[in-house]
């Protein structure tokens, strides 16, 4: 399991540091493309430059061998906006989504947490429950992929 101090925040500005996020993103939304059997999938489309340009904060597991997962959030009022979670293929399986979502909720108590994946994506959805999410609404993207809002409030 992933502990806190491995978790590190990101500065998604550097040139190198978004290749890094980038090249992770490829590795991790072409597996989910894979998984729900589309050809355009957006989180592919992403560019270092939007990257490097985002107002959100990113939020890294490293290893010996480079990034193993992201968490990027992104800040409002009462609300805490997940709005990437993706993992090495090297390391599903091995608790760094888990860590990285425990990392969020523990360190953003008292926000409500929002996030939207796919409806296909069993593994990820699996994931937000265990963590206490539910799904609020189900929607298509222009692309045509069936997605769902999950929020966990916070509890005083």
């Amino acid at each position: 399991m992933v502990v806190f101090e491995d978790i590190e925040l990101l500065n998604s500005t550097d040139c190198v540091v978004a290749s890094e996020i980038y090249f992770l993103f490829q590795e991790s939304y072409r597996k989910e493309a894979e998984l729900l059997s589309v050809v355009k999938f957006p989180p592919l489309e992403r560019s270092v430059t939007a990257i490097r340009e985002s107002a959100s904060s990113f939020w890294g597991k490293k290893t010996a061998l480079g990034l193993a997962g992201v968490i990027e959030v992104q800040e409002a009022d009462t609300v805490l906006r997940v709005l990437s979670l993706a993992v090495s293929p090297d390391f599903f399986r091995h608790g760094v989504g888990s860590g990285l979502l425990n990392f969020v909720i523990a360190t953003w108590k008292g926000k409500n947490l929002e996030v939207t994946t796919a409806i296909g994506n069993a593994p990820a959805i699996g994931l937000y429950h265990k963590f206490g999410f539910t799904e609020v609404k189900c929607w298509s993207s222009a692309e045509g992929i069936a997605l769902v809002q999950l929020e966990r409030r916070h509890h005083r």
